[in-house]
């Protein structure tokens, strides 16, 4: 992995609602994928889960499927997920043309 590829990948929770957020942002790209993966591994969902992706330089197939997987995993588990995408319009009309703006809700 490239050390100078920027990306960000944090659990929020709020102590009220004990809802989490998973904030992703940066160079989401197939560059970053293992270390996102790996990343992701370590983290504990333990309630619904906020998808937030944000400030994206690159998103590709590679995070999209880690995203699909994670949510996947978590309704076997029982919970529930929702995604909030801020995406520039070149990135929602490359999803909207291969199918997956539905996954990220842009």
């Amino acid at each position: 992995m490239n050390k100078d590829i920027s990306y960000s990948v944090r659990l929020k929770v709020d102590n009220k609602t004990k809802m989490q957020t998973l904030i992703l942002e940066g160079e989401l790209g197939i560059g970053n994928a293992d270390a996102i993966k790996s990343k992701l591994q370590t983290l504990n969902f333990t309630s619904d889960l906020s998808i937030k992706i944000k400030n994206v330089e690159t998103l590709d197939l590679s995070s999209l499927q880690l995203i699909y997987s994670l949510v996947k995993t978590l309704h076997s588990k029982g919970f529930k997920t929702s995604i909030e995408s801020e995406l520039p319009e070149r990135m929602q009309e490359s999803l909207r043309n291969t199918g997956f703006l539905d996954i990220v809700k842009a």
